[in-house]
């Protein structure tokens, strides 16, 4: 009796392992075992690709209206095209009104040529939500230095407890 059980688990154990191992196995192939073909999956992963169109990846051309006039203010209708978008972040590639639009009139502002004879300006903004030296080129942002930010308001101290009873 006692051999009959101890062959009736061997025979289920043989059972699950074979369903386990079914269940977690996928098609293979020849090809799967060529280890080239693991060497180009490591050197070039799908995760890397881009699956849209080249034109999504180009920038527009920046326009006059993308351009921060000498007061540090945009022409009207700049920023038209990001009316309805939140107001957050602030990346490199904007372009000088983008920038504006999300952190407000810059404090101080730099109008000049780089070497390369582009457009290259540099708004310092002091306070707000974004303080910091943004540079442009070209009319577009290609560095950021992050300014101090504001101080956080001091939290009132309360007065020590009084000891009763002395």
């Amino acid at each position: 009796m006692l051999r009959s059980d101890r062959r009736l688990i061997r025979i289920a154990a043989a059972v699950a392992l074979t369903s386990a191992i079914g269940a977690c196995s996928s098609d293979l192939s020849l090809s799967d075992l060529n280890p080239a073909r693991k060497l180009s999956t490591l050197t070039n992963p799908t995760w890397l690709t881009y699956s849209g169109q080249v034109d999504n990846m180009s920038l527009r051309p920046v326009v006059e209206g993308d351009l921060v006039g000498r007061e540090g203010q945009c022409g009207v209708g700049a920023g038209a095209g990001d009316a309805g978008l939140p107001q957050t972040g602030i990346s490199l590639q904007m372009t000088e009104c983008e920038v504006v639009t999300r952190a407000g009139a810059p404090d101080n502002l730099e109008l000049g040529v780089n070497e390369r004879g582009e457009r290259a300006v540099t708004l310092t903004f002091m306070r707000g939500p974004r303080p910091g030296i943004y540079r442009f080129a070209g009319g577009r942002l290609y560095s950021i230095e992050r300014g101090p930010e504001p101080a956080a308001p001091a939290r009132p101290q309360r007065p020590p407890a009084k000891k009763s009873g002395a």
